[in-house]
């Protein structure tokens, strides 16, 4: 017979450096015992602003051409 768990765990933390570190640890202690997490959900309570570091311009990948578009694969060509 095939069993199916889902639980959830809820905790506070002061600042986001915090929450990661918990989150961390529940996952470390989650691997040691072979289970593997499926979706991780973080949230602030409705109202609270966040404010997340600036991120910079992505530099341009090989797979993308000099006028910014996807490059596509050998073979297919744009219309």
């Amino acid at each position: 017979m095939k069993f199916h768990a889902t639980v959830v765990f809820e905790f506070s933390a002061s600042d986001i450096g915090e929450a990661g570190k918990r989150l961390n640890e529940l996952l470390e202690q989650a691997q040691e015992r072979d289970l593997a997490p499926r979706s991780l959900e973080l949230s602030t309570p409705h109202g609270t602003p966040v404010t997340l570091p600036a991120v910079g311009t992505p530099a341009r990948s090989a797979s993308t051409s000099a006028a910014g578009a996807p490059s596509l694969p050998r073979g297919i060509t744009r219309r």
